[in-house]
């Protein structure tokens, strides 16, 4: 009767190192979980990225891709080389027809269609993470450093520009913002390179899908 009584209680202690270390190993730190989400992005792994984004951050996306859109509506539409432009990012990049097609197409849908169009004429280096930074429990900054692609000079440089061609071999240095997540792990808000950058944040066409000057 004795044996019976602390049975159960010893079978469930046993499991509990396996579950606490289980719960461990799901929750990279944020450094590991930002070079993680660069190689699922660099491996066209979407809904991974997805998964591994902040839901905030997808519908920040969204907001911000229907306003420079909508802005771009409200311009002077006098050139037909703007309207043209603005009419190629909606069916090129984004794969809709109108401003309010593409406010009706999920946010994710969106994001995904992005990244597949910039990734491909993404030229830099596999990025590097260099480090992060913990901001208390629930933010870390990883700082993503990346190398620019060294362009061949078909003439010598000028030594007053020697300096100049240089830098081209430099690499810039990102700051992608981390946040757990309702599962407490660490996804990416989509800066970092991903899509904001200190830089600031555009749009661009690739220069077959431009149209053509007037």
């Amino acid at each position: 009767m004795h044996q019976s009584r602390w049975l159960p209680i010893l079978s469930v202690a046993a499991f509990l190192p396996l579950s606490h270390g289980h719960a461990a190993a799901q929750t990279s730190p944020p450094d590991v979980a930002a070079a993680q989400i660069l190689r699922l992005r660099r491996d066209h792994r979407w809904s991974d990225v997805l998964a591994r984004t902040h839901p905030l951050a997808i519908t920040r996306f969204k907001r911000q891709i229907v306003a420079m859109m909508g802005l771009n509506v409200g311009m002077d539409r006098s050139t037909a080389y703007a309207s043209q432009a603005q009419q190629n990012i909606l069916s090129y990049m984004f794969r809709v027809r109108s401003l309010e097609e593409l406010k009706a197409t999920p946010a994710e849908s969106l994001l995904v269609r992005f990244l597949i169009y910039t990734e491909s004429a993404d030229t830099t280096v596999n990025p590097r993470i260099v480090g992060a930074v913990v901001d208390g429990d629930s933010v870390a900054y990883v700082v993503v450093s990346r190398q620019r692609p060294h362009f061949a000079h078909n003439e010598p440089v000028p030594p007053e520009f020697a300096d100049l061609a240089m830098l081209e071999d430099d690499s810039d240095v990102d700051i992608m913002t981390m946040k757990r997540d309702s599962l407490g792990r660490w996804v990416t808000m989509l800066d970092g390179g991903i899509v904001f950058s200190m830089g600031g944040f555009g749009i661009s066409l690739h220069p077959e899908d431009e149209p053509p000057p007037r």
